[in-house]
């Protein structure tokens, strides 16, 4: 899932024969084996598409995924103990991260399987040091606020702000 959503073309997301063929292109260009192809459910990622984030994503002005980063930074700005001094290097890959009215916006992909309500908040709560950091790391990178920082889970096609 997270390798299509990497590289699909957006401008074929509209329809599930079009995601059926950016499925095959991608296997076809070798950013997918035949056996991972399989794994991918092309009604999850219309349904990301059709849902309010993927929505706009696709309205974006900037979009970027998979996006790699490093950066040092002072300790006592991502640990709760005492580090006067002290840097710690940060490094992540950013699922998607995208643009908005002047403001930054995360979005982690997740493919757990969450059965309700509490087991995503749950589950959210488990990502949350994950996403702040993010978020910290991309406001200094782009030196842009980070407006949102969204989980969307796609099994169950949910997606929960942080």
């Amino acid at each position: 899932m997270h390798l299509v959503l990497q590289h699909i073309d957006f401008s074929k997301t509209s329809s599930l024969e079009d995601i059926r063929e950016e499925i095959e292109r991608l296997t076809v260009e070798r950013f997918l084996l035949p056996e991972e192809a399989r794994t991918v459910n092309p009604e999850n990622i219309r349904a990301f598409f059709e849902s309010s984030i993927g929505s706009r994503i696709l309205r974006a002005r900037s979009c970027w995924r998979e996006f790699r980063f490093s950066l040092l930074t002072d300790a006592t700005s991502v640990l709760d103990t005492p580090a006067e001094g002290e840097k710690v290097l940060l490094q992540g890959v950013v699922d998607c991260l995208f643009e908005e009215d002047g403001k930054l916006i995360i979005v982690d992909y997740k493919t757990d399987h969450v059965s309700g309500e509490a087991e995503m908040r749950s589950r959210a709560e488990s990502y949350r040091i994950q996403l702040e950091t993010y978020a910290l790391a991309m406001a200094r990178v782009f030196d842009m606020p980070v407006n949102e920082r969204i989980l969307f889970f796609l099994e169950s096609n949910k997606a929960l702000s942080i």
